[in-house]
């Protein structure tokens, strides 16, 4: 009797991991759909997210396009060469990498959608944290 109670609990003990396992794997290839919290969103998510929160023409929303995808390939180079640099090294180059964007950037949008646009980043640097250097960046510029 007993050598069944305990056939009994490591069979649902290995069903409970199973299910578990399966629900994991679900969620992850959902998160990579979803833009849900975590996850990194696409070119294309990003430009459909700023072309309506900003109003943008389709002329803008060519350029930002054009410029996303131009900053999505240098940020995966640096982070090839950039591997031996030390912290700090690596933090300058970023920075320097998003104020290039964000004078490209400028030439893009209205003044009046650079400041929404700056805005929301300051809100999303804002929610996601970035620790003691929250908000460095945005004083920088």
């Amino acid at each position: 009797m007993k050598n069944h109670k305990v056939i009994l609990s490591i069979a649902l003990a290995l069903g409970g991991l199973l299910i578990a396992s399966n629900a994991g794997q679900a969620q992850d290839q959902k998160a990579g759909q979803d833009t849900k919290k975590g996850a990194r969103m696409n070119v294309e998510q990003r430009v459909n997210t700023m072309a309506e929160t900003l109003k943008l023409t389709a002329d803008q929303k060519t350029k930002v396009t054009a410029l996303f995808q131009e900053q999505a390939k240098t940020a995966e180079a640096n982070r090839s060469a950039n591997q031996n640099l030390s912290q700090e090294e690596r933090r300058t180059k970023m920075q320097a990498s998003r104020d290039e964007m964000n004078k490209k950037m400028k030439e893009i949008l209205t003044p009046e959608q650079f400041t929404k646009y700056e805005a929301q980043r300051a809100e999303m640097r804002k929610k996601g944290g970035q620790g003691k250097n929250k908000g460095q960046d945005k004083k920088a510029e």
